[in-house]
């Protein structure tokens, strides 16, 4: 018999089943969820393409600034080539070089009695002993060097 007491009776333990319960999403969830994926991507595009555009001018103003940096180095130049040229231009001259043949090489204009003008009404060929041609123009060449070298004195 059952004693009265003032205990409550447990039922005995049984193993319980668990159960999975699936949560219903709200349709705030479901919207979120649903468009997470591609704003994330979207974002990414947008942050690379900006990253890549600043890349772009960065490069943009150093090749530009390495342009002008050329420029102004070959405006330099140029004015360097005027001057050099001015310079050789000037050292040339006729003036320059027969103040240095008078002075360094101790050389004198011919005066005119030392000059003599041959008139020939032949062609502009001269015949050797040898029989072979050799054109006035060689002839001309070699006969001023020779004459060169004998005032000279060598």
């Amino acid at each position: 018999m059952p004693r009265n007491t003032n205990l409550a009776h447990l039922p005995e333990k049984q193993n319980p089943e668990l159960r999975v319960v699936e949560r219903k999403r709200s349709a705030k969830n479901r919207f979120a969820a649903a468009f997470t994926a591609p704003v994330v991507g979207a974002f990414a595009i947008v942050m690379t393409m900006t990253g890549l555009m600043i890349n772009n001018q960065a490069r943009l103003h150093e090749i530009s600034s390495s342009i002008n940096t050329l420029q102004s180095e070959l405006t330099v130049m140029e004015s360097q080539y005027t001057v050099m040229s001015s310079q050789l231009n000037a050292m040339v001259s006729l003036e320059v070089v027969a103040q240095i043949a008078r002075q360094e090489l101790g050389m004198h204009r011919l005066d005119r009695y030392q000059t003599r003008f041959v008139n020939l009404n032949s062609e502009d060929m001269i015949i050797l002993t040898d029989n072979s041609r050799v054109s006035e123009q060689s002839w001309d060449i070699r006969s001023l060097f020779a004459r060169l070298m004998e005032y000279i004195g060598m």
